[in-house]
This record gives structure tokens, sequence and C-alpha cells, in this order.
């Protein structure tokens, strides 16, 4: 059994290259969707000692790394993800959301259905903006001596932050249920899913962008943990990571605890389905 997050990040890309089943939104049984920029920024990580030379135009290395090159190669893959992430939550808002909250869009699905759909997003998503405008500012004034810890620390040890994960969590089973009943109740809401997708340049669908939340907080433990592999214990960044990789675990655990509930709760709720579903005339 996977017991951490990064665990289970490292756990979905090795099946993916074992080209196992990972199961999507329309594989049913409550399997997860695999993240495939995170798998693909996962795989591109693993190859960076096969870098050598100076840095590019693009910030990686093309040639024989020294450690301040791979500081900023590590950032660059963190920004780089972090910017697949908010636009994944702007296309949640932007692409869904804001059209099913319109008010002509009743005949679509039921507006409770909606604030279920997308309950804690636009604070996540408020929350990785700022967020992502903090490390892109550092890697464009980036020096051997710069520091990255204080601002992961800034962004993770807040209370807000676990908060609003471990209740889009603790949700994200109501959530699924949410938009199986409005593709259930309203045809149109399969036709608005159906042409949303066609529309969408990613091919992203919305169960694929639900799941990004869920399988996010592993990124930064895998990149902190990467960051420390490449500073020095004498750098000024050195301490602050420790501490950032100290939140982040703390989260993550708390997030985990949180989808290990949830999981259990979703095979409590299926197997008294299939005991109704044998009973007649089971009203309670």
């Amino acid at each position: 059994m996977v017991r951490t997050l990064a665990q289970f990040s490292i756990a979905l890309e090795e099946m993916n290259e074992n080209g196992e089943n990972t199961g999507d939104e329309r594989g049913g049984g409550g399997e997860e969707v695999v993240d495939r920029d995170a798998v693909d920024q996962l795989k591109n990580n693993n190859r960076t000692g096969n870098f050598s030379g100076n840095l590019n135009g693009n910030g990686l290395c093309a040639g024989s790394p020294n450690g301040e090159d791979m500081r900023k190669h590590v950032m660059m893959t963190l920004v780089d993800t972090e910017q697949s992430y908010v636009e994944s939550l702007r296309s949640l808002i932007q692409g869904y959301m804001r059209p099913l909250k319109q008010p002509d869009s009743g005949s679509i699905v039921d507006p409770l259905l909606v604030d279920e759909m997308f309950y804690q997003i636009p604070e996540i998503l408020e929350h990785h903006e700022y967020f992502l405008e903090q490390v892109s500012g550092c890697v464009s004034q980036w020096h051997d001596r710069q520091t990255v810890g204080h601002l992961l620390i800034k962004s993770f040890s807040k209370e807000t932050l676990a908060n609003m994960y471990s209740a889009y969590i603790d949700n994200f089973l109501n959530a699924k249920d949410a938009v199986r009943i409005a593709k259930e109740a309203k045809p149109a809401f399969h036709k608005f899913l159906e042409q949303n997708m066609r529309e969408n340049k990613e091919k992203q669908a919305l169960g694929d962008l639900m799941i990004k939340p869920v399988q996010r907080i592993p990124r930064y433990e895998l990149l902190v943990k990467d960051m420390l592999k490449h500073t020095p214990e004498d750098h000024p960044d050195y301490s602050y990571l420790l501490d950032a990789q100290r939140d982040i675990k703390r989260l993550a655990e708390r997030i985990n605890k949180g989808r290990r509930s949830a999981e259990e709760a979703e095979r409590e709720a299926r197997v008294i389905q299939e005991i109704e579903a044998h009973i007649e005339g089971v009203e309670h």
C-alpha cells in the first residue's frame, strides 16, 4: 500500500512506464488519474544527470552541470509545472465553473451541483497564482546565492492552504458524484462537457482537471528533495529548504490522511449499494 503522496506519485509514474492501466474518469472504480505533466517532469528530472555544460537559453543544462546550474534547472522545472497547474485550475473556472454559473445555465445543470463540483477551486487558484508570481520572479533574478526555500515556507506553512486542500480532498468524492448526477439528470450537461472537451486545446476532460489538486502536492516534495541534493550545506538556502521540506511533508501527510478517509468512505458506500441491490424492499 502506498503510504505517502510522494510514493503515490512515483508509483503512478512506474505504472505508466510499465504500460499498466492507471484509470481515468471513464474507468470508474475509484481509480486515480495520472497527472501526465507531472510524470513527464519526473522523467525529465531523472535524466538531469545526462546534462553537461552551461545553461542554454531556456535555463536548462547543456553541458557538465555544477551545483548552481542544477539548482536553477530544478527551479525552472518548478516554474514550468506550476504554470501548467495554474492553467489547469484556470481551465476549471473559466471553461467550466463560470459558464455553468450563468443565470441561464439552469437547464444544463443544477446550480447546487456546480458549487459541489468546484468547491475550493477559486481559493486554491488564487494561492497558486501568487506563488507562481513569486517563484517566477526568483528565477528571473537568479544568482549563485539565491534562496528559494523562504518562498516555499511562506506558501506551504500556511494553515489556510492546508485547510483549503484538506477541504477539497474531503469533498472530492462529492464533487465526482455531482458530475455523475448531472450527467444522468441533464443530457444538456453531457453535451456541454463534450463540446468543452473539443474546444479545449489540451484535450483534458473535466475529471482530468479535477484530479490535479489531489496530485499536485507530491511534486513539491520531490522538487524540494531534488533542490536539497544540489544545495551545499553552507549555502544560505540550505536551512530554508530543510524547513520547507518539513512543512510540505506535514501538508502532504495531512492531505494523504484525508485521501485515505475518502477512499474508505467510497468503498463503504459501494458495499452498501451492493447489499441493497441484493435485498428487495430495502428503504434505509
